[in-house]
This record gives structure tokens, sequence and C-alpha cells, in this order.
């Protein structure tokens, strides 16, 4: 290398590059929805359920999802089925829609079952204590089936 090219001095104007990147990140910042997944219908699988107890003391579901196709593939989700006689319709839902059982039957299931499966969700932003997130609004069962053939677990 020739000794004078280790001396050669650049100069680059870089003013500009801080204030759009802090226009930008004030963009990102002020805008509530960031975290979520715009409004639509997504294949979603189950990566945990557990069951646990309500607040309100009332035994119930609560079921992790996972977008398990395209652009927002691993964005996670929430739903709670609490077993009540006013809430068992979502349960119904969400147990039907994963293959687990039928509305009508008693139904029994493991977690090991459960793992893996799939449904199409209907996806909304909603707000909830001042702080917007996806929500799974209604499942359906995937056109597919709910058994997937590369289950990762």
């Amino acid at each position: 290398m020739n000794p004078e090219e280790l001396d050669s001095e650049w100069t680059i104007d870089l003013s500009e590059v801080e204030a759009t990147k802090k226009k930008k990140a004030d963009a990102f910042n002020e805008d509530p929805k960031r975290y979520c997944i715009p409004d639509g219908e997504y294949a979603v699988r189950v990566t945990n359920v557990n069951k646990e107890e309500s607040k309100a003391g009332n035994p119930m579901f609560v079921w992790d999802f996972e977008v398990c196709d395209g652009p927002h593939t691993g964005h996670s989700m929430r739903v709670y089925t609490a077993m009540t006689p006013a809430a068992l319709w979502k349960l119904s839902e969400t147990v039907e829609s994963l293959g687990l059982g039928e509305n009508g039957q008693a139904v029994k299931f493991t977690k090991q079952k459960a793992l893996g499966r799939r449904a199409l969700a209907q996806v909304e932003a909603e707000e909830y204590n001042k702080k917007w997130n996806s929500k799974i609004q209604k499942l359906f069962p995937h056109p597919d089936g709910p058994i997937m053939d590369d289950i990762p677990f």
C-alpha cells in the first residue's frame, strides 16, 4: 500500500442523517400500534397452553399462539378461555378450531396433543390499559387441517 493513501483524509457531511434518523425514531415511538401486526387473517399455531385460575378464581386455559406463515411469522398472541357457562363458547371455538374436540361433546386433550396445532385467526389491534396489542378475535379451522408436518418441537 502506498503510504500517501494512509494519510488521505475524507470529509463526509452526516448532519442530515441524524435529523432523519431522529424523525423516524420519533415517528416509531409515537405510533401506539408499533408492536401490532396489520389486522387480518393469519395462520397460527399453539406454542403453549396451561390450565390456570383467573383473577376472579375461575378455571381457564391460557393459550399461546404464534403466526406460522408469511411476513409476520413468529409474532405471538395470547388467548384466555375461561371455563364458565358464559364463556364456554370461546373455549369451544378454540378447541374445535384446533381439531381437539367438537361442540356438544365431552372433550379430553393433553398439552402435548395441543402443541403445534394450527388454526386461522382473525387478528385485530386492540387497546387495553392504554397499550395496543394484536389480539386474536376469532379462531377458525385451518383449511389444511390442524396438524403441521414440520412441527418444531
